[in-house]
């Protein structure tokens, strides 16, 4: 698989689960429930998935020359991106590579610039984003 198609592939299967809101109404013996799903924008990469690829591409040091010909694998990273859109540590390697690609991946979180936060019925929430990184 192309990394690009890997990336938007991963971006489209991380998981972030949606709070619902429940409502009873109950009128004589008749009880009904409805279930309501809140607004949900995830929290989003300035300039979106495109720019965020650009930004772990054009960052990425690779630890020699043999690993950036042959590709070695892909770290998978957990952090979450706060009201305001800040990167909040701790980063976590949720899949690792290597002591040195773990790093890697890490600093290069830690060097991107605020995310666009994630809103819930229109208000700022935090969020948990993974980021697979291939190095």
């Amino acid at each position: 698989m192309k990394p690009h198609l890997l990336l938007a592939f991963s971006f489209t299967v991380a998981l972030y689960f949606s709070p619902k809101a429940q409502t009873n109404s109950t009128s004589g013996d008749t009880a009904s429930t409805e279930i309501m799903a809140p607004n949900l924008e995830n929290a989003s990469f300035p300039g979106g998935e495109q720019a965020l690829m650009n930004f772990v591409n054009t960052n990425r040091v690779y630890a020699n020359e043999k690993d950036k010909k042959n590709r070695v694998g892909i770290v998978l990273l957990t952090f979450t991106i706060d009201k305001e859109g800040n990167i909040q540590e701790p980063i976590k390697v949720i899949r690792s590579l290597s002591e040195y690609y773990d790093q890697e991946g890490i600093r290069i979180v830690k060097s991107m610039p605020k995310w666009i936060p994630g809103k819930m019925n229109g208000r700022n929430i935090n969020v948990q984003f993974n980021l697979p990184i291939r190095f």
